[in-house]
């Protein structure tokens, strides 16, 4: 079984090895990622989007519900087409219109959905559970469980932020909920989570490999968050996921933290709205 040490050291080698093979390929991604790592805190990437309208044509993928066909597309970098009916289109267009004055809901679901691209993309092997279709779910982000031979090595945990001020959300938001988990909290509710995920993916005995976990050892925590230009520096990430180590305790592959640098958070997160509900209103072409 692989060690949290050996995937914590291997993790942004996984980045650099996926960035070169991609290059080598001639892909051209939705979203990059750039790793970096700050000090003894965590290991994380900064995201990129290089490609909007690609990012929107995923995107509009997720939104009719069809995120098992986005996710072997992003295996396979095949180019399929989305085959949706209109009450489908209808509904996925609503769940990327804001609220009038309130757009935090449609914004926040818009980040997970690229949390889960850039997360299939890094660990194209493992086993994630798709974006929640409710906007404000209660309940984890994202959850992401990687196996070996002798069973599960390896639960992240996911928290995606969109937000106007990252350290405050990182220390108010982010930090209780990740030492509430750390503490043991809703462990059952985890379990229960990584068994249908495992099983859903024909994972043979599932509820036997939950048994098996040495939680203290296989669970991991990923933060992922809005940043500006202070924030993506590295003083500023310094700042950002400052206490990391007292939250989540023990080796820095324990600690993941992810960026992604916008100057206009909710103009940007609108004008990815607009371009998602333009595919769905036209038809998803090549993706």
């Amino acid at each position: 079984m692989r060690t949290l040490q050996d995937v914590g050291a291997a993790w942004c080698t996984i980045c650099e090895e996926t960035l070169d093979t991609e290059a080598k390929r001639g892909l051209v991604m939705a979203i990059e990622t750039t790793p970096f790592s700050v000090g003894s805190l965590c290991d994380g990437c900064a995201w990129s989007v290089p490609d909007i309208d690609l990012l929107a044509t995923q995107i509009a993928l997720v939104a009719v519900g069809q995120a098992d066909h986005l996710a072997e597309i992003l295996a396979a970098s095949g180019t399929p087409q989305l085959d949706a009916d209109n009450i489908a289109r209808s509904e996925a267009i609503k769940l990327v219109t804001a609220n009038a004055g309130n757009p935090y809901h449609r914004d926040g679901w818009l980040f997970q959905v690229m949390s889960w691209i850039c997360a299939h993309r890094l660990s194209p092997s493992a086993t994630i559970r798709a974006p929640h279709m409710i906007l404000a779910h209660k309940g984890l982000d994202g959850l992401q469980v990687e196996t070996g031979q002798n069973g599960i090595s390896q639960i992240v945990i996911f928290e995606d932020k969109a937000t106007d001020n990252p350290r405050d959300v990182i220390r108010d938001d982010v930090w209780p909920e990740f030492r509430d988990l750390e503490s043991g909290s809703r462990q059952n509710v985890i379990a229960a989570e990584v068994v249908a995920l495992l099983k859903g993916s024909g994972y043979t005995n599932p509820s036997e490999a939950v048994k098996n976990i040495i939680w203290r050892e296989s669970r991991t925590f990923k933060a992922s968050i809005t940043v500006g230009s202070y924030h993506a520096s590295p003083g500023g990430l310094m700042t950002l996921f400052s206490d990391y180590d007292d939250v989540v305790k023990g080796d820095k592959s324990r600690r993941r933290g992810d960026i992604f640098l916008v100057a206009d958070l909710r103009a940007w997160m609108e004008t990815l709205a607009a371009k998602v509900i333009t595919v769905l209103e036209s038809g998803v072409k090549n993706v």
